[in-house]
């Protein structure tokens, strides 16, 4: 008994000298265990509060859409001013390439054709099939005070939102983020948004269908407070 009791007392010393060495550790690397996973609708809120602060703001994206059979990428310009007005110019997509898309501050949604298409003119209707992308948003409501609304209308339906402080390298940038990640009731993670850590900006943005990944949009170039001219958003 003896015996046994003085090999229990020196796996608990053992035990607790590695608990105290890895304690030790994180503090001499400056991590902070119980901050780096926190609840995350208020930096969704923060986010939606930033974004609607902003008279204007411009980057160029590209979509990543993974197909079954393939993956296609889309560049393009996008242009918002407050009003809400947007402007969309496609940089890369194949017969798209060059077309152009307009929310007009009075709603309307307008169109012109790439040279492919031969720069034919048309109005849409918003919920046009046209309009929509692959990642299952409307082209006119991918701007970024009208994304992180989604994300709010999403939390008040049952998601959850989980944000991670502590910075991390982004590998396909090569960017320091921190992540803000939205889990639907089964545990699945429907939004994956990774943004500048200082700031708070996108950097990448991941859509999820059914645990699977559907789409990644990078974000570069985004300038904000612009003063764009008036006639940014005419045809």
């Amino acid at each position: 008994m003896a015996t046994a009791f003085k090999v229990l007392l020196c796996v608990g010393s053992v035990l607790l000298s590695s608990i105290s060495f890895g304690l030790a550790t994180a503090c001499a690397m400056g991590a902070e265990p119980e901050k780096a996973l926190q609840e995350g609708s208020a930096v969704v809120k923060t986010l939606a509060d930033q974004s609607n602060s902003w008279s204007d703001y411009s980057c160029i994206t590209e979509l990543h859409n993974f197909r079954p059979d393939k993956t296609t990428i889309t560049r393009a310009r996008f242009l918002y001013r407050k009003g809400p007005e947007l402007r969309i110019e496609v940089l890369g997509g194949g017969f798209r390439d060059g077309s152009v898309i307009l929310r007009c501050k009075d709603g309307r949604i307008k169109a012109r054709g790439g040279a492919w298409l031969g720069g034919i003119q048309m109005n849409l209707e918003p919920d046009s099939r046209m309009l929509a992308m692959p990642n299952g948003v409307s082209a006119v409501k991918a701007d970024l005070p009208e994304l992180y609304s989604m994300l709010e209308s999403e939390l008040r339906n049952g998601v959850s939102a989980r944000y991670i402080g502590t910075p991390i390298v982004e590998p396909s940038t090569e960017q320091k983020v921190v992540v803000l990640e939205l889990e639907n009731a089964n545990k699945q993670i429907v939004q994956k948004i990774y943004l500048s850590p200082e700031q708070r900006l996108p950097v990448r943005w991941d859509s999820f269908e059914d645990g699977k990944l559907r789409t990644s949009t990078y974000f570069s170039e985004l300038k904000i407070n612009n003063g764009f001219a008036d006639d940014t958003f005419q045809l």
